[in-house]
């Protein structure tokens, strides 16, 4: 399944294991703290790009997280936004 660049459909997909990977380029705690959590307690991961976990210490309102279901399609993911 593709992403849909919306938070409260994409992170819920990814818990269901129905979408693999979804990434933001606005970091606004209201937006991703819930779906981080829920994420991460289904074991995935949720980062912003630099590699360090999302959590509510990102404050700034441009960058670029993350989701994936696991550590590999995260890598993935990542590898993939830094070859742009």
């Amino acid at each position: 399944s593709e992403a849909h660049s919306c938070c409260g459909v994409d992170y819920p997909l990814i818990c269901l294991g129905e979408q693999e990977v979804a990434c933001w380029f606005h970091i606004h705690p209201w937006d991703h703290l819930p779906g981080a959590l829920m994420v991460t307690e289904c074991g995935g991961v949720v980062r912003v790009a630099g590699g360090a976990d999302y959590s509510a210490r990102h404050t700034e309102q441009r960058g670029v997280i993350i989701a994936a279901r696991d550590e590999r399609s995260w890598r993935i993911a990542a590898q993939s936004l830094e070859d742009d």
